[in-house]
């Protein structure tokens, strides 16, 4: 058993005195990506007219659906740049 023990200390010195030299570390850099500009940022949202009349509500509610459709956009556009690295 001493013999085996001895032999497994013996062959572990050897290999390990056999290995290379240890291998060149790399610098590794970070950089912080942002997506472009135009990604950041959608339309207000619109302001409530002071007069509700059918026609004001009406116009507020379609300009309340651009300006969810646009951020819409805006997000659909930053999710594909984050995928696919380039903006549409």
């Amino acid at each position: 058993m001493k013999k085996i023990a001895l032999f497994i200390l013996l062959l572990s010195t050897l290999l390990t005195s056999c290995a290379g030299r240890p291998g060149v570390v790399q610098q590794i850099k970070v950089e912080k990506i942002a997506p472009p500009a135009t990604m950041l940022y959608c339309l207000d949202e619109p302001v409530l007219p002071e007069t509700l009349t059918g026609a004001n509500v009406g116009g507020y509610i379609l300009e309340l659906s651009a300006a969810y459709r646009d951020c819409k956009r805006t997000l659909a556009e930053v999710q594909q740049w984050a995928v696919e690295g380039e903006a549409p």
